[in-house]
């Protein structure tokens, strides 16, 4: 009875343990060839845009720079940025309404820039997006909201920005609430698949919320051979302490 005993405490203890497998991404025994796909983030309804506008026209000439503040704590993108409206345009001073909406970053540059050229000298375009926030919730370790600067960030992106995943994460289900104007969808994702940085989805949109779910294993986490011996004495122990009592 007592060996049964033994035996059921030590399968209760290793079915609760979370090993070295459990912590891995992109699994593979063998080298991969990692390859993405070619997503390029397009301008959407609600973006406020950050446009900048350099050339060797004179300063004083130069109707189009708004002044950024330096200080961050006072930084409001709504009166600092240019809305893209419902209706797909930006209006910007002098150029007037210009149609930007389905267009990348390099798009919006080039057209601004074109657009430019009839009242500036040699202008250079540059065009950013002030308002992309992701949530990052769930078994991370700094859940939270970030705003981003780059135009394409990825799951792992978003991870790295909320410090990493804590100990009780799970790789292979990840997920994203992804919000579309009246509906919205949820997607999973397995991050110990190489193949998933080939989906578009692995992408993110603006105010998406990633979810790290935790893994069903949560008693033990075993990272080496000491981990494991402990567990296994400590099994013995409790075994040792039930027999005495009884």
């Amino acid at each position: 009875m007592y060996k049964n005993s033994l035996i059921f405490l030590f399968a209760i203890f290793l079915s609760s343990c979370i090993s070295n497998k459990d912590l891995d991404i992109f699994s593979s025994k063998q080298a991969v060839v990692f390859e993405t796909s070619n997503y390029v983030k397009k301008l959407d309804v609600g973006d406020l845009l950050s446009i900048n506008i350099h050339s060797s026209t004179p300063l004083q000439y130069d109707l189009f720079n708004k002044q950024i503040t330096s200080n961050l704590q006072n930084f409001n993108p709504y009166l600092e940025g240019y809305l893209l409206n419902d209706s797909g345009f930006v209006n910007l001073p002098v150029l007037g309404n210009v149609y930007l909406l389905g267009k990348s970053y390099q798009e919006a540059e080039s057209i601004i820039k074109n657009l430019s050229q009839a009242h500036l000298q040699d202008p250079t375009v540059k065009v950013n997006v002030l308002n992309f926030e992701i949530n990052v919730l769930g078994e991370v370790n700094n859940p939270g909201k970030f705003v981003v600067q780059k135009s394409n960030i990825n799951i792992l992106d978003a991870i790295s920005l909320a410090g990493g995943f804590n100990m009780e994460a799970n790789r292979t289900k990840v997920k994203i609430i992804r919000f579309n104007k009246d509906k919205s969808k949820v997607l999973y994702f397995d991050l110990t698949k190489t193949s998933i940085a080939k989906n578009p989805n692995f992408f993110l949109e603006s105010n998406d919320i990633v979810f790290v779910l935790p893994v069903k294993k949560r008693f033990l986490l075993i990272n080496n051979l000491t981990s494991a011996i402990s567990v296994v004495l400590s099994t013995i122990s409790l075994y040792l302490l039930i027999s005495q009592t009884n």
